[in-house]
């Protein structure tokens, strides 16, 4: 199963100009109605699509020990404690996609596509590992001389 994480095409911007509280990302997971147009910025634009309940928050469930740090010698990388959630009263999802944002502002940053259905039976954990690279990394050109 290949995971692949898409930013929306404004989101280097946010998070150069210091626009996104890292302390309040958020994860909303989607059904396979929802369409990734990575010129949507803000939640609005999905959460028709949201999937939630039996254990998984409406809004999505905090990132939380976001931290950002230097990936290499010319990127940084954004990282966050895995995500687990028991499935109660029934399961959560199927969920097709998931949607980083941040809850303070309801921009959106990054698409989560989970590469066909996930999810976890009544009882058992609804899981989000991230890479041990991070969610989210970006690169600059080396331009030493």
């Amino acid at each position: 199963m290949a995971i692949l994480i898409f930013p929306y095409d404004h989101t280097l911007k946010l998070l150069i100009g210091q626009e996104v509280s890292l302390t309040d990302l958020k994860l909303i997971l989607l059904d396979d109605t929802a369409v990734f147009d990575p010129s949507d910025t803000d939640l609005t634009d999905v959460v028709g699509a949201e999937v939630h309940g039996n254990g998984w928050t409406q809004g999505g469930e905090p990132l939380t020990s976001v931290t950002a740090s230097i990936f290499g010698t010319n990127g940084v990388k954004l990282d966050a404690d895995d995500i687990e959630k028991t499935a109660t009263s029934g399961a959560i999802g199927p969920a097709y996609y998931g949607d980083i944002y941040d809850s303070s502002t309801d921009k959106l940053l990054a698409r989560i596509d989970f590469d066909g259905p996930k999810e976890a039976g009544e009882g058992t954990p609804f899981k989000i590992t991230w890479d041990a690279n991070g969610f989210f990394i970006a690169t600059y050109p080396d331009t030493s001389v």
